[in-house]
């Protein structure tokens, strides 16, 4: 299998249950770019690297409800509130997901440390 590189905007849809989630693939120039922008004084800022490729990787959602049931519509202003409010499952299949051409890359190398398997619900991961 060839790697591919990541030239432009690229989306894989999410399902888990009965919600959806529109997630960006993130490049490594990406999370270079990212990193950069929440460096302060030589330091990265961790809490707000996680808003920021939360930014990055939720790029919408739908069939999402608050705690009381309410649908959640996608607003980009609150995917860094959505994604740290998931539980930590269904978060690090986002996050996979948003990293799956690295990830289906080091598998096929055999340099995962992270063994492939299923993710929450029934989704696959990759």
């Amino acid at each position: 299998m060839k790697l591919r590189l990541i030239d432009r905007p690229t989306f894989e849809t999410v399902a888990i249950g009965d919600t959806s989630f529109k997630v960006r693939v993130m490049s490594y120039g990406d999370s270079v770019e990212l990193r950069r922008k929440c460096t302060v004084n030589g330091r990265a800022d961790d809490a707000r690297l996680e808003d920021a490729e939360w930014e990055f990787v939720l790029a919408g959602w739908e069939g999402l409800a608050d705690a009381a049931g309410a649908d959640v519509p996608y607003d980009a202003k609150q995917a860094s509130f959505v994604g740290r409010s998931l539980t930590l499952d269904v978060a690090q299949v986002l996050k996979r997901k948003a990293t799956a051409f690295v990830a289906k890359a080091e598998d096929d190398l055999g340099n995962s440390g992270t063994p492939s398997g299923n993710g929450p619900e029934g989704t696959k991961t990759p």
